[in-house]
């Protein structure tokens, strides 16, 4: 598996020809890893990585690869990375269900209306035209980042 930051890779092996030399922090062979059933391979995600195509044992039965990416947060606490234990739902249904789940259930010790007041308080619910939007600005971001650590 060779690992490098995002788009280095492909202009520094087209450069020298190869895809085998260590060219400092660009490309740094790191070495390579079977993917097994029931395995989790985790690295970091400024590492760039590269799949072999699938062949199936068996030709006569189809199958499939299945990769899920999962975006980890530090559970040390020496970086505050906002996670679903310090930020409260931003989807507006969510949330409208949660406040009528509270409502309707009856175990409120405090009027709704006060429930609201309180409630109001909260950072804004982000629609999913928004979230899409900053999710690009994100991608263009990285983008970025990565164009400047080229070699």
């Amino acid at each position: 598996m060779t690992l490098c930051m995002e788009g280095e890779c492909q202009g520094l092996s087209g450069k020298y020809n190869s895809r085998n030399h260590i060219y400092s922090r660009a490309a740094q062979e790191m070495g390579s890893i079977a993917t097994k059933n029931n395995r989790a391979i985790v690295f970091p995600n400024i590492y760039q990585h590269r799949t072999e195509p699938l062949e199936l044992i068996d030709k006569t039965k189809n199958g499939y690869r299945r990769i899920l990416a999962f975006f980890i947060c530090d559970p040390s606490g020496l970086h505050e990375i906002p996670t679903t234990r310090t930020v409260p739902p931003q989807q507006p249904g969510v949330r409208k269900a949660a406040m009528k789940k509270l409502r309707d259930s009856g175990d409120l010790d405090l009027p709704f209306m006060m429930l609201e007041t309180i409630t109001k308080d909260l950072p804004s619910t982000i629609s999913k035209e928004d979230n899409e939007r900053y999710r690009m600005e994100l991608m263009e971001e990285r983008t970025k980042l990565n164009g400047n650590t080229r070699a």
